[in-house]
């Protein structure tokens, strides 16, 4: 009797069921890319943005109002400090969000598992990263990581309703 046939098949199965097995557990890494280089200097003042969505299903669980803290939540390094943030929006916005400098210019807000979002500090037009608390082979399937653009208008904090 030949026996390499099935032995091979069977090698063949067990190594597509890995490989799918890896891919669906590998996670994906889809926060925001670092940006390098130096950053401001610690706030001492809250700053207040209202912030508006355009072509997102997500807009009805993501802030309308942000107040950046100047409270430190977190100092990873030197150049990675996050600070907290109070916001309306979802459970999770209201119950976790963070804040830290994304360059000289920018604003990185999020929440645990919540789509990461990166503004001007000036206000502007910026850009919103949906979470996907997936593997790697459901992203590559379903292409859910799609950025969606996001409006930041700078507040007076203490002028809206969180």
């Amino acid at each position: 009797m030949n026996f390499t046939r099935p032995r091979l098949g069977i090698f063949m199965a067990m190594l597509a069921v890995l490989v799918a097995s890896a891919l669906w557990i590998i996670p994906t890494d889809n926060r925001m890319p670092t940006v390098p280089g130096p950053t401001p200097v610690a706030p001492r003042e809250p700053a207040c943005f209202e912030l508006s969505y355009r072509d997102s299903l997500q807009a009805e669980i993501l802030p309308r109002h942000v107040t950046l803290s100047p409270e430190m939540y977190l100092a990873i390094a030197p150049e990675l400090v996050w600070y907290h943030a109070t916001t309306d929006g979802g459970d999770m916005w209201q119950a976790s969000p963070t804040w830290a400098f994304a360059g000289l210019d920018s604003i990185d807000l999020q929440a645990h598992h919540q789509t990461w979002l990166r503004f001007p500090r000036q206000g502007g037009t910026g850009r919103a990263l949906p979470f996907v608390n997936s593997g790697v082979l459901v992203a590559l399937l379903f292409d859910r990581i799609v950025p969606f653009p996001l409006e930041a208008t700078p507040k007076a904090c203490g002028t809206s309703a969180h």
